[in-house]
């Protein structure tokens, strides 16, 4: 299924700028899906780098000598060959680079390739406050923002309005209907689409409990040693319970030693 989202307007009016593109939020709000749609759209090539995958990273790294202001046009081509992809320096393709945080050296190269280099790129983030954690830690800028070329924007999941616009288009229009399923489930673009397409609270589940087991899967690699399914959940109670009482409430001893452990934060 596909949602029309408030943010591709936004997208649009950015394709007619000069700097590059810094796409963040939250995993599973649809940065990749509406970066596709928009080459697909906008575009007349794609180059899609998905830093997500550790053989992508490991390439990139491999082929690290030929890093310069003036060669990522050439770098690029290479990689297109390698994962049998078009690339042509010209501003008609964009290039992706998604989960750009896994690569300091691609993400402080964005500067070179908007002042050197025709095509257009646009990057996705989920966990980039780990970047300045590093920069912090590291006590150099290990990721360099190129802040006067790059324009950031925030993506969330659907917002109620939104999804009020999709239940429309598929058929659904009992108001009171659409709210209890916002209330219940919120609006990550999976989870609506499971619900338009089954009306199923197990299958609205399961699909949360998905995204909530990738999330502590990818959060688990930031980590020193294990750490227990139980703990994210209990702090994540911990933060709702907050919330909704106004109140301090106390997080997780596990948790703050994990961190303490792990980036050195107090």
């Amino acid at each position: 299924m596909k949602f029309k989202r408030d943010i591709y307007s936004v997208l649009l009016k950015w394709t007619n700028n000069e700097k590059a593109l810094l796409l963040q939020g939250p995993r599973q709000v649809g940065k990749t899906f509406i970066l596709h749609e928009l080459a697909k759209e906008q575009f007349v090539n794609m180059l899609y780098v998905n830093l997500g995958s550790e053989s992508v990273t490991a390439w990139f790294s491999d082929n690290g000598d030929i890093y310069d202001d003036r060669k990522w046009a050439d770098l690029f081509a290479l990689y297109a060959k390698h994962s049998e992809q078009h690339f042509d320096n010209s501003k008609e393709t964009l290039v992706i680079l998604d989960e750009v945080q896994n690569s300091s050296k691609l993400f402080s190269g964005i500067r070179g390739m908007v002042r050197s280099c025709h095509f257009k790129v646009a990057a996705t983030g989920s966990y980039l406050g780990l970047m300045n954690i590093e920069n912090y830690y590291a006590n150099r800028d290990k990721f360099f923002y190129a802040a006067g070329d790059m324009m950031i924007i925030d993506m969330y999941p659907m917002t109620y309005l939104e999804v009020i616009q999709a239940a429309n288009e598929y058929g659904v229009e009992d108001v009171e209907r659409i709210c209890k399923f916002y209330l219940q489930y919120g609006g990550f673009p999976d989870v609506v689409a499971k619900w338009l397409e089954t009306d199923s609270f197990q299958d609205c589940i399961e699909v949360l409990e998905f995204i909530y087991l990738t999330l502590i899967r990818e959060s688990q690699k930031y980590f020193v040693g294990p750490f227990p399914t139980e703990v994210w959940t209990d702090t994540l109670i911990s933060v709702v319970a907050q919330i909704e009482t106004k109140k301090a409430v106390l997080m997780s001893e596990e948790l703050v030693l994990k961190f303490r452990e792990s980036n050195g934060i107090t």
